[in-house]
């Protein structure tokens, strides 16, 4: 019998929950698939392969970005993924998008250190939108029609994120906004949502697309 790998206390129970589980279900509500023979689920997040392991409370990815994701960024993204495939809706996408502000509980994006770095990102990408789109693609984004620049990212399979910016002019420096689909607070808590979209900001801000794709 495999013996689970210490885990951080807050994810020790969603965890347990997820190796309880019924696969099919969990499948069919998350977007995932599901190896029987090594007990895996497989998931993308921002474009990146990542596979999830509940008997042994593991995740790895083959990918260097998605190596990132898991371990500079593990902090937003492990506890995201693990309630994500316990707590995901099988319902789709409402096209209402909002700003993380609205949602319940959403003052958590106004308080000091939860605050997005929404500045950084447009100060990188407000006067390259060709460089965001490049970007924005090689994470698996699809443009959306926002701003002067907008995609849709998905750092897990039901959870869209749109990437926004505005260029600056003579008047107003160049400003940036992530947005989620309304549908969103169904399939996980707020603090959960702000995890991923600080992981979306964070890559978008360190990724290097002069790199090889995939890696940082």
């Amino acid at each position: 019998m495999e013996t689970p790998e210490a885990v951080p206390p807050e994810e020790r129970e969603t965890w347990n929950l997820l190796d309880k589980s019924a696969p099919g279900s969990v499948c069919k509500r998350a977007k995932s698939g599901y190896d029987e023979k090594s007990r895996m689920y497989t998931l993308r997040s921002l474009g990146q392969p990542v596979e999830v392991f509940p008997g042994r409370r593991v995740m790895r990815s083959p990918t260097p970005l998605g190596k990132c994701i898991l371990e500079e960024y593990g902090s937003y993204s492990r506890l995201a993924i693990v309630h994500y495939l316990v707590n995901a809706k099988d319902i789709l996408p409402s096209g209402r998008l909002v700003l993380p502000q609205e949602l319940p509980g959403g003052d958590i994006f106004r308080r000091g250190t939860h605050r997005l770095p929404l500045d950084r990102l447009a100060g990188i990408y407000g006067t390259d939108l060709c460089r965001f789109a490049g970007t924005c693609s090689l994470l698996g984004g699809a443009p959306a029609d926002i701003g002067d620049a907008a995609f849709q990212l998905k750092p897990l399979p039901e959870i869209p994120i749109y990437a926004v910016l505005w260029e600056g002019c003579h008047e107003f420096p160049p400003s940036a906004s992530l947005l989620f689909d309304s549908v969103c607070q169904l399939h996980l808590a707020t603090d959960i949502l702000w995890g991923l979209a600080m992981l979306t900001a964070e890559i978008l801000i360190n990724y290097n697309d002069s790199d090889v794709p995939g890696s940082f």
